[in-house]
């Protein structure tokens, strides 16, 4: 796998090579997994058992057949439960694999050096903090390094787990929540990486899914991953001032490249950061993979991929900037899937409606909310704020230190309430300020009708309200964590959550109503009190129609985190792995992001102008291109056959010539058709 780029910087601030593919289990994939104990692939289910229900005494381990020594992410779902209980399973990384997995207690961990995240759900007496926990463990599963309670460990639900472990920190993220955090280094003597789980005299299943395993590289420090090459005194570079790549300066007639130093032969997925700009234009760079690397990169329109005038096979993703004699007809900026050379093009596209912007901070986002289009809020990770004024994202300093997952505010932006962990809330009335803490359970979703009737939601079935003075507890509701809020009116207001769980609060009553399923439920949003719509895991998407909720087709199945519409018939809803799912007011189709990350929030002032955010912020503006008339013709003139045909070209027209604003005409190119609306 290759990164090549000719004429033009590069800078990839974060790199995430291929180690082995997102793998579904749907088919086998040769020889990226290593089967051990009581550990198979379900055929039927298309998952992978690690141990089976009420079958005492079991150990199964998942092994990754690569060894993985360097800073990863890794990504996968359980389910654990529907037994009589324990042991757990565990995340094995930077681990020794001679060993034979055992039943009981140990969680098929062993006692050899490495690593361990531990979803336990037995007390063994001292060797376990608690019961239900998730823990940081080393060497075994009774050297727990830190923990955290938690009872999602088995509760016979599904859920999505991201592991994030770079060289001095490593994050766990239970269903894009912030559940476990850890600064230190670790030993990366050995490079087993897998899942194991097993059973005692009580048994659960334990089974996993959807399994990704990243190599991580923000290049803060040279890793060995990778070789730079390129031509005579271009090469490229790893900058350590910036911690980036240079792949190539803002010279001419210059190629740069960098190669992971492991071949990359099976299925993979991979990410990264780009930035190519600052110089007189062109020509681009490519993505390499299943490529052959014996060869030296050509300058031009080679984008680095091939010889001077020649091919070398494999394939690549080219992000070209310049129109050349290789090039699709009539475009210039484009991304193509690339194979040999240059000039071949696969499939391209030259445009994106929805576009990555920079929000102004490296953190995740868990929350985007706005009263314009120059006044808009995100909020996330470690106390994130992000102001955006129609030109650029700001970042508000020193307000908490808690994750932050929900934002709202008034019309009028005029009082902006934000909460987030431990029930944290903040306020804005001019400036950001803390709220004493009236619940320590997480707060996930805030939603109000005015700044003297708002509401947040969260853990355990947590409700809490402001009434312009004073926050106060709402009791007697269910068990589950609560992620979502959203109403007409102060009595007409449906929160949501775990295992399917709606409530609807009116004037006189608090209700449970019937969902129809059990999946987690992350938000809810409408356009009155007949037209609700609920959005959670696995891309379920539920709609109230004043009586009845009802399972809607969403076309994905993918985890649907948050939702935002400018009427009934143009609703988003955004989700893992960059999913984005749009509603016309009949159906719910896919809509192409561009992004493979995690998107969790999503606000728009108008259908044209829309914000996603998550591990990235993408923008969305509608395809439209404002643009200013400065001519019209005095007199009608007979159009040119190559526009309309012969039978055509009798009709009289009047020139018109309009100029888009500068920051959208890159995005038209020479003959290209467009259709115009007046305002």
């Amino acid at each position: 796998m290759l990164i090549g780029s000719v004429a033009s910087a590069l800078f990839p601030t974060a790199l995430d090579p291929p180690i082995a593919k997102g793998d579904s289990f749907d088919t086998v994939v040769d020889g990226a997994w290593t089967y051990v104990g009581n550990a198979r692939r379900d055929v039927d289910d298309k998952n992978v058992i690690l141990t089976d229900s009420l079958v005492v005494n079991q150990a199964g381990v998942l092994w990754l057949s690569q060894e993985v020594r360097t800073p990863f992410n890794a990504t996968f779902r359980y389910r654990a439960g529907g037994g009589t209980g324990g042991e757990g399973f565990v995340l094995m990384f930077y681990k020794n694999k001679g060993y034979t997995p055992s039943a009981g207690g140990s969680l098929a961990f062993g006692t050899t050096s490495g690593y361990g995240i531990e979803f336990d759900s037995l007390d063994n007496g001292d060797a376990d903090p608690s019961g239900n926990h998730i823990a940081l463990i080393s060497g075994n599963s009774n050297n727990h390094i830190t923990y955290v309670d938690d009872n999602r460990t088995e509760d016979n639900q599904w859920h999505w787990v991201e592991v994030d472990v770079r060289p001095f920190v490593m994050v766990v993220k239970v269903d894009d929540i912030v559940a476990l955090e850890w600064a230190d280094t670790f030993d990366t003597t050995h490079g087993g990486i897998g899942i194991g789980a097993s059973t005692g005299t009580s048994a659960n299943y334990h089974l996993v899914d959807d399994i990704k395993v990243r190599i991580n590289d923000t290049f803060t420090e040279n890793t060995e991953l990778w070789n730079y090459g390129g031509t005579s005194g271009a090469t490229a570079y790893r900058d350590g001032t910036n911690q980036n790549v240079v792949l190539t300066e803002a010279q001419q007639d210059r190629a740069g490249r960098m190669w992971l130093t492991q071949d990359i032969t099976s299925p993979f997925a991979t990410t990264f950061d780009y930035r190519a700009s600052g110089g007189t234009g062109g020509e681009g760079l490519a993505f390499m993979f299943y490529k052959k690397m014996s060869y030296t990169p050509g300058t031009g329109g080679s984008l680095g991929f091939s010889p001077d005038g020649g091919t070398a096979s494999g394939y690549g993703i080219e992000f070209d900037s310049s129109h050349g004699e290789g090039d699709p007809e009539g475009v210039g900026n484009h991304i193509a899937l690339i194979k040999d050379n240059a000039s071949n093009h696969l499939a391209w596209a030259d445009s994106r409606l929805w576009q990555r912007m920079d929000g102004g901070t490296l953190n995740d986002l868990h929350s985007v909310w706005g009263w314009s289009s120059d006044n808009i809020v995100a909020v996330g990770q470690r106390g994130t704020i992000v102001c955006y004024d129609g030109s650029a994202w700001t970042q508000i300093a020193d307000v908490t230190t808690q994750d932050l997952y929900g934002v709202w505010g008034t019309d009028d932006g005029a009082s902006v309430f934000a909460v987030g962990h431990n029930g944290t809330i903040l306020r804005y009335s001019g400036d950001w300020q803390p709220v004493d803490n009236v619940t320590t359970e997480d707060l996930y979703g805030v939603w109000g009708t005015s700044s003297n009737d708002v509401y947040a939601v969260g853990g355990k079935g947590t409700l809490v309200h402001f009434d312009g003075v004073s926050w106060t507890t709402i009791g007697g509701l269910p068990d589950e964590d609560l992620r979502g809020i959203w109403g007409t009116s102060p009595t007409d207001v449906f929160a949501v959550g775990q295992a399917g769980t709606i409530l609807h609060f009116t004037e006189s009553s608090q209700d449970q109503m019937t969902s129809g399923v059990t999946d987690n439920l992350n938000c809810v949003w409408g356009t009155a009190s007949d037209d609700v719509f609920a959005v959670g895991t696995g891309g379920r998407i539920l709609h109230y129609d004043g009586s009845t909720w009802s399972a809607m087709t969403s076309g994905s199945t993918k985890d649907l985190h948050g939702m935002w519409g400018s009427g009934p018939d143009n609703v988003v809803a955004v989700g893992s792995e960059g999913t984005v799912q749009r509603y016309d007011g009949s159906a719910w189709s896919p809509m192409e992001s561009s992004a493979a990350d995690y998107l969790h929030g999503v606000w728009g002032s108008a259908p044209g102008d829309v914000l996603a955010v998550g591990s990235v912020m993408l923008r969305f503006d509608g395809g439209e291109l404002p643009a200013t008339i400065s001519f019209i013709s005095p007199q009608a003139e007979y159009t040119p056959p190559v526009i309309y045909s012969r039978d055509s070209r009798g009709k009289l027209v009047y020139l018109v010539e309009a100029r888009p604003d500068p920051a959208g005409a890159a995005r038209l190119k020479p003959g290209q058709p467009l259709e115009v609306t007046a305002e």
